[in-house]
């Protein structure tokens, strides 16, 4: 039985860090947009419906996090309370179509 309820994963990840070490030293080489790795975004996605509790602030992306949990219609949240994940779709200039598609 798996006796995990709460996980909260953050990564700090800040566009000015990555221009000011570009700036500094020219080997480092990042890219301006943290782009969220697969793998992992299905791993939480998978994890989550044992929990009661998930933030995964800029680790994950929510329109692939929500994909994975919908390619199958036996994913039910039984127990989550909370869920706390990030979005590229959420900014200023964002398509409203694309966040209205993504929050539905």
């Amino acid at each position: 039985m798996n006796s995990l309820k709460k996980l909260v994963i953050f990564e700090d990840f800040n566009d000015t860090y990555i221009a000011i070490w570009q700036g500094v030293h020219e080997l480092f080489r990042a890219e301006p947009v943290r782009i969220a790795n697969s793998a992992v975004t299905r791993a939480l996605a998978e994890a989550s419906l044992t929990l009661e509790y998930l933030s995964a602030a800029f680790i994950v992306d929510a329109g692939p996090f929500l994909d994975a949990c919908q390619s199958n219609s036996n994913w039910t949240w039984k127990e989550l309370v909370s869920l706390t994940i990030t979005s590229r779709q959420l900014v200023p200039d964002g398509d409203p179509t694309n966040i209205n598609d993504m929050l539905e």
